[in-house]
């Protein structure tokens, strides 16, 4: 809104001033050409949210069966070593005499080599069920997408060269 001033005063805003004296030095702008370029400030950086997707495991009864099948390994290992106690048992036995009263000792002579056998197949047992029930669970514990068919795809193309012919099959997964 312009308003009319009396004498001297300058509008200003809306509102009568007096203008600037003219004693006060005049500045001199430089020229746009001779300001030095100023770089804009770095935007903050963005973070970009990751998409999250609902995910199950692959197979609970997979990692159940590997739970089950990891828990009976003490249970092996405890097997063999009472087989192997046992076998100690027995050679001990056998290495000691009875005295008989007449002056001599009499030995016995059990078959001690009956409990190696269970005592080794314990140990197998052991060794496979860590085998077996780890890889269990580690592949029934992966988390998978909700809907797998939409990361999962299959494309069968065919090919053709002067001399040749085929199809071939891509996978995604």
């Amino acid at each position: 809104m312009d308003t009319e001033c009396k004498g001297d005063r300058v509008c200003d805003a809306g509102q009568c001033v007096s203008p600037p004296s003219a004693s006060a030095p005049m500045v001199e702008q430089p020229y746009a050409s001779e300001v030095p370029p100023v770089a804009p400030a770095p935007a903050p950086p963005v973070e970009e949210k990751p998409i999250k997707q609902d995910t199950t495991r692959r197979s609970k009864p997979l990692m159940v069966g590997g739970i089950v099948t990891t828990a009976m390994t003490p249970v092996a290992l405890i097997a063999a070593y009472i087989f192997a106690l046992e076998k100690t048992l027995c050679d001990v036995d056998n290495s000691t005499g009875t005295y008989s009263g007449s002056g001599s000792y009499t030995y016995p002579q059990n078959d001690c080599t009956k409990y190696e056998t269970p005592m080794y197949v314990s140990l197998a047992a052991a060794a496979s069920f860590v085998a077996v029930g780890v890889p269990m669970i580690v592949i029934g514990a992966k988390s998978v997408p909700v809907n797998p068919t939409a990361t999962q795809e299959a494309a069968i193309s065919p090919w053709f060269t002067p001399t040749a012919a085929g199809l071939s099959l891509r996978l995604k997964m």
